[in-house]
């Protein structure tokens, strides 16, 4: 909310959030973790450094799994994304909080 990325290069913010260890080498996951979130809207983006070429496979696709805590009650939320250009800042979902 406050414009503050938190990524693989700056792992923890003023706000309190955490970002995990970045996997280049597999398939994750990495984890974004934040307590006491303060108001505002909240973007998950990725930054695609796959191949140059369309492999026999398809298109890269990651799945996102988003847990949100509020009153004491956790709600799950999954998204599965096929992602689009190769370096390309995609957003994948936005949480308004």
């Amino acid at each position: 909310p406050n414009g503050e990325e938190c990524f693989y290069g700056h792992r923890s913010t003023q706000a309190g959030a955490r970002f995990s260890k970045d996997f280049t080498q597999g398939y994750g996951p990495e984890q974004y973790l934040i307590r006491n979130a303060i108001k505002g809207k909240y973007q998950i983006k990725t930054n695609y450094f796959g191949e140059r070429e369309l492999t026999e496979s398809g298109p890269a696709t990651v799945m996102v799994e988003i847990y949100t805590t509020r009153a004491g009650k956790t709600s799950k939320t999954l998204k599965t994304i096929q992602l689009g250009k190769i370096k390309e800042n995609e957003i994948l979902a936005e949480i308004i909080w």
